[in-house]
């Protein structure tokens, strides 16, 4: 999503949504470039939490300012369900298959040992 932020032709929308921002078009370049490069520590398990951070507070930003400059809450939808995705993907456990998993040790004086 990052990438679509850099052509600047008539048929492209972000230029008119950063417009409506206010904060000029510097801001539709630097929010593709933390965009692609949260992407890219993304990927990466050293570096998964500050790629994560950078998603996250980009997309935490887009909603906010899809409901509060844009006032619409059904296209703040979209950025919350990336939101949600990316931090849901970076919490996950690789390391812990089910397989893995054994259940606690019985504590009933009737178990068997």
């Amino acid at each position: 999503m990052g990438a679509e932020k850099f052509p600047s032709g008539p048929g492209t929308p972000w230029v008119a949504i950063f417009e409506q921002i206010g904060l000029g078009q510097w801001f539709r370049y630097f929010t593709g470039v933390i965009e692609i490069g949260g992407a890219l520590l993304y990927v990466f398990p050293v570096t998964c939490a500050i790629g994560t951070a950078m998603l996250a507070c980009t997309m935490l930003g887009a909603a906010i300012l899809h409901i509060v400059i844009r006032h619409s809450v059904a296209a703040s939808l979209y950025p919350a369900i990336i939101l949600i995705a990316v931090i849901a993907i970076a919490l996950r456990r690789p390391d812990v298959s089910p397989a893995t998993i054994t259940r606690r040790p019985s504590s009933r004086p009737d178990a068997p040992r």
